[in-house]
This record gives structure tokens, sequence and C-alpha cells, in this order.
């Protein structure tokens, strides 16, 4: 039995071509799409803004963070302050939130004057086979 001091040369391209940094993609940066102060352009297409026409019944769903709270403040105001038709609001309450999360997604339906539908968990050890546990909106 031998060994080889040196690795194959298939092993030794695939680990060099690993290390060999790859050409940046360019991403666009936020200030290509929005203004300085983070407004859309004039002219340009507005990414919350819900086609009018759509057939689809559309679902926010608010999950008690940041980022939720900051999609339904852009749809709201790309909506003049209300939501489209045929769009809900909706929190799922898995039991598990803190406190602060949830006095924040109220504080959100009553500042922005939007209905946010609370989906509550429903939990009954009582009852056996599919179905035992459900969500149930409140």
């Amino acid at each position: 039995m031998t060994f080889r001091s040196e690795p194959c040369p298939k092993r030794r391209n695939r680990a060099d071509s690993a290390l060999t940094p790859r050409p940046a993609r360019r991403r666009p940066a936020v200030r290509d799409r929005e203004g300085a102060n983070g407004e859309i352009p004039p002219g340009a297409a507005n990414p919350y803004r819900i086609a009018p026409a759509s057939p689809w019944f559309h679902v926010l769903n608010v999950s008690g963070g940041r980022s939720s709270a900051y999609m339904l403040k852009q749809v709201l105001d790309a909506h003049g302050g209300t939501l489209p038709d045929r769009t809900e609001a909706v929190f799922a309450n898995t039991g598990r939130e803190r406190p602060e999360t949830l006095d924040f997604v109220q504080a959100m339906g009553e500042r922005w004057n939007v209905p946010i539908t609370w989906l509550e968990f429903d939990y009954r050890p009582d009852r056996t086979g599919p179905g035992r546990t459900k969500y149930r909106a409140r």
C-alpha cells in the first residue's frame, strides 16, 4: 500500500476554486430605489400599493415586531391611511407572546385606526385526534 504525499489534482483544483473570491454581485442600494429620506421618488412604482382591481383577498400578517409594523404603516400610507378593499391585518397570538408585544399590536390598531384581527390559540387537552389544537378569531 502506498500513500501519496500530494493530494490528487482534482481535489487541489476544487479547493483552490473554493478559496478564490467570487466577483461581488452589486445589489441596488436602498437609496437607488428610494429617495434620501426613504420616500419613493415620483414615477416609481410603490411596492406597498395593492392593486385596486385585484380579485384576491390579501392578508397582512402583523407579528408585533418592527418590520411588520413598518410594512403595515407603509401599506396604510400608500392607500391614504386605510386598508384597501379585500385586505385584512391579522395577528396570531400563540399564547407565548410577551405582554409588551400584545400592547404594541393593540396600540398599532388604535393609533393608526386600523382593525387588526387577532387569532387566539385554543388548546383543548380533553379532545383527541386531529384538530385538537386550533386557532379561533377574536
